[in-house]
């Protein structure tokens, strides 16, 4: 039998070393460490929020809304737990995921058509392009078995626990100086109202979460995507608006393929809310 030398030993196991993929998580523990840490980080996170702001504010839903905001809280939190938990495991992105997002979306936007919290003008756009955003985003990471995709749909979910986050940081630091907002001259306009704090914390979350894409092309484009949607969907609601009210006016003979469009959007929620709610009164009236 032909002896082995040494060297040729040391050769064969460097060989079969480079040859077998090592996981990264092996390779560095800090890695999955990190990740771990985030994730415990982030599910208190929503765990001290449900427990104090969402158990306060779910008693303001109307009793028609209730069902909605339970399916919408369930599907969102099975949502993280899926991509979350465990995080090791991810090699392709199920339809499971692409049901739960659709179900948090699909309710997000039932929510959202008549939200009148902060400013219904802004706020509203930026939850309505995050469910279209969180929806193109899952579709193209199930299409084509992106896990960086499936992130940047995942991620936005967080925009829901940034949002009640600045709340707070700015509830508890709102005090201004006349020196510091001298364009408020009267003394009790020298605090944030909720409706401004709430509205700066909608559009200050989504762009938050804008910043955590890991996407290649969306590290670059996603702010100014979002920003841009943010604003087609405020022109698309004015359109709207008019059209709905002309319909409702009598002023239109005969319906176009527009008329149906616009009365499709209305029925998203894509219309101003004060019209918006009129026109569902007299729809029921």
């Amino acid at each position: 039998m032909e002896a082995i030398l040494p060297s040729q030993l040391r050769q064969f196991l460097a060989a079969q070393e480079t040859s077998i993929p090592i996981p990264p998580s092996i390779t560095n523990p800090t890695v999955l460490v990190t990740l771990q840490a985030s994730s415990v980080f982030m599910f208190g996170l929503y765990a001290y929020i449900l427990l104090s702001y969402a158990s306060r504010s779910f008693r303001s839903y109307r009793k028609g809304s209730k069902d909605t905001i339970i399916i919408h809280a369930i599907s969102g939190i099975s949502e993280l737990l899926q991509f979350y938990s465990p995080i090791s495991t991810h090699t392709s992105v199920s339809l499971s995921a692409v049901i739960l997002c659709t179900t948090q979306c699909a309710t997000n936007m039932l929510l959202v058509r008549k939200l009148g919290r902060g400013n219904p003008a802004l706020v509203r756009p930026v939850y309505q392009a995050g469910a279209i955003f969180r929806m193109t985003f899952i579709l193209s990471a199930y299409i084509f078995n992106s896990q960086a995709l499936y992130h940047d749909s995942v991620v936005i979910i967080h925009a829901f626990a940034y949002t009640r986050l600045i709340c707070f940081l700015f509830t508890t630091a709102s005090e201004f100086s006349n020196t510091e907002v001298p364009e408020y001259d009267a003394p009790k306009q020298a605090t944030f109202t909720f409706a401004q704090t709430y509205t700066a914390a909608v559009y200050g979350s989504a762009l938050m979460v804008m910043g955590q894409m890991q996407n290649d092309l969306l590290q670059k484009y996603a702010a100014v995507a979002f920003l841009a949607t943010v604003g087609l969907i405020m022109r698309v609601e004015n359109w709207v608006t008019v059209d709905i009210q002309q319909l409702a006016g009598g002023k239109v003979q005969e319906k176009s393929w527009r008329d149906y469009t616009a009365h499709g959007l209305y029925t998203l929620g894509f219309c101003r809310l004060s019209v918006l709610i009129e026109m569902d009164g007299k729809l029921r009236a």
